[in-house]
């Protein structure tokens, strides 16, 4: 069932225990009671039972599963570049997905939202080298927020004229198929005045290596 004045997913549950009715209104995305009325009145000799505790779903907070990633990461918000940071549902439980980069590393983690815990934990040294000889390139890094910079000046757009920013890091062996010799690149997609724009940016020195832009559907 839809509540009609917010757009809340409801589910009306009755049920009887030990003599007694319960109609209940819980909530369909995090399983927590709405409204609860107890009906009739349980037999003489049987005991009425308690209300049902509703239960409640803690959120740490996206400021703490960051700060709960890095630590198991041993690193500090200082040395973090977040390419990822958002709350979803799976399988009825709150987590946090998280992509960072910190010291030559690539880290993606899953929080669980109630407690903090790590769920899911790994990592990727990114390649290192002194120089671009032999076909391999340097380990100069921009950061995912210059790279989202040079996307909207080249677009002539502004942070607060965009929705829908995403920007994702990754490098493309295309030229090579060597992950050692590749190219450090972001691809960021946003939507502006009806277009949806999709920049790839040079991760080494922010150039604009390809750019789209198409009506928004």
């Amino acid at each position: 069932d839809w509540d009609d004045e917010m757009p809340i997913l409801e589910y009306e549950v009755k049920f009887t225990y030990k003599g007694d009715a319960y109609d209940c209104t819980v909530d369909g995305l995090s399983g927590a009671f709405i409204s609860q009325d107890l009906e009739g009145t349980a037999p003489q000799g049987t005991t009425t039972p308690s209300t049902p505790t509703t239960p409640t779903t803690k959120d740490i907070g996206m400021d703490a599963a960051k700060a709960a990633a890095l630590k198991h990461a041993g690193l500090s918000a200082g040395d973090a570049t977040w390419l990822k940071a958002q709350r979803e549902w799976d399988d009825g439980r709150l987590e946090y997905e998280l992509e960072f980069v910190g010291n030559n590393t690539e880290y993606d983690y899953t929080i669980l939202a109630s407690d903090g815990s790590v769920i899911k934990s790994e990592k990727e040294v990114i390649p290192q080298s002194s120089g671009t000889s032999g076909g391999t390139t340097s380990t100069t890094d921009i950061g995912a927020d210059a790279a989202k910079a040079a996307a909207l000046s080249h677009a002539g757009l502004s942070a607060s004229q965009v929705t829908g920013m995403k920007c994702e890091r990754d490098w493309d062996d295309d030229h090579h198929g060597d992950h050692h010799s590749g190219r450090l690149e972001y691809e960021i997609e946003f939507r502006s005045g009806g277009y949806e724009y999709e920049y790839t940016i040079d991760g080494a020195t922010g150039a604009v290596l390809q750019h789209e832009r198409d009506w928004d559907d």
